[in-house]
């Protein structure tokens, strides 16, 4: 059994007794996650413009979370054809809730969304400047910023590792889930009808994109921080960088946003649902389960438990580097 506490995860016998938790199992953020919680920027959201000028940036990182959390979801699911069952069908059902909630949550006027169309509409309600995330998002269906050498085919294995191979009509899945190896097929980006695009690196691409886009630098630099860990091809070091760099600590981050923002403009009132939604959702729901995939992932390894710390505590780093940057800009604006 797995129980979870303060980002230390402690490995408990059948009966639910728990053993003093080991180095060996616990990810170290020393005193980063700290210095994120009590960033100088949340007090510095204390009016209309700057509240504007801050989701400008902060957009950027809602949608890469997104990213992030496909990453980790391609790494512990099927998602490619043929589908083949992954072997950890606990992680496998957690990540899909996980998921499920992010890429399509229900409103509280009825229908679903995506937790970025959320920010998005919140941000349109308080007259933020969409426009270089909407640029970018544009961009990116329409198979701009492409060309050049296709990648390699990545395809799902029994063992849930990608695999490079035959597309998907010709390549023959052997038992232990390696496909045929042969001409890699176009590389798999999704267009606008969901059709796979020829094109380069997913990092590059999006760099590409942010920069057409006109995307603030210290976000860009945010965005390639993530898709880095995201093309590591560490699945322990993507679900360390979602878990301790997203999940266990947006709650903390949030709750100094809602405070700041707790009596001002209606015009904020999805933004700030937005806020309450994910305090709710991670604190209670996601950061748990993603800390029980974690555990599950690294087991008795120390190997994988300190390149899991060293991932997570680059995360949080680059997320403070993001805060630094959007605070310089809040303190040469006018406050309250």
């Amino acid at each position: 059994m797995v129980h979870e506490r303060c980002g230390v995860v402690a490995l408990c016998n059948s009966e639910g007794v728990s053993a003093r938790p080991s180095a060996r199992h616990i990810v170290d953020l020393a005193d980063c996650r700290e210095r994120l919680v009590r960033h100088r920027i949340y007090g510095l959201v204390n009016s209309a413009a700057r509240l504007r000028r801050f989701m400008e940036s902060h957009v950027f990182a809602v949608w890469d979370f997104q990213s992030l959390l496909k990453a980790m979801q391609q790494r512990l699911t099927c998602t490619s054809i043929p589908w083949v069952p992954t072997p950890d069908a606990e992680a496998r059902r957690l990540v899909n809730e996980i998921v499920l909630d992010e890429e399509s949550d229900a409103l509280p006027e009825g229908g679903s969304a995506s937790h970025f169309e959320l920010y998005l509409h919140g941000m349109r309600n308080a007259g933020a400047d969409t426009g270089p995330i909407d640029r970018m998002i544009e961009t990116l269906r329409a198979g701009v910023s492409q060309g050049g050498k296709p990648a390699a085919t990545v395809r799902q294995g029994v063992d849930g590792v990608s695999q490079v191979g035959k597309p998907a009509a010709t390549g023959r899945q052997a038992v232990q889930g390696v496909s045929q190896v042969g001409k890699p097929a176009a590389t798999g980006r999704q267009g606008v009808q969901g059709e796979p695009q020829v094109g380069k690196p997913a990092a590059t691409v999006v760099g590409d994109a942010m920069r057409e886009a006109g995307a603030p630098e210290a976000a860009q630099a945010f965005v390639r921080h993530s898709f880095a860990v995201i093309e590591s091809g560490s699945t322990h070091g993507i679900v360390a960088a979602f878990t301790y760099g997203r999940e266990d600590v947006i709650p903390d981050m949030f709750r100094g946003l809602v405070s700041s923002l707790a009596s001002r403009d209606p015009a904020w009132e999805r933004f700030h649902w937005y806020l309450d939604r994910h305090i709710e959702a991670d604190d209670e729901k996601h950061a748990p389960v993603c800390r029980r995939i974690m555990a599950r992932l690294c087991g008795d390894d120390p190997a994988k438990w300190a390149e899991a710390s060293q991932v997570a505590r680059a995360c949080v780093e680059s997320r403070i580097a993001l805060w630094d940057a959007i605070a310089a800009e809040l303190e040469a604006m006018p406050g309250e």
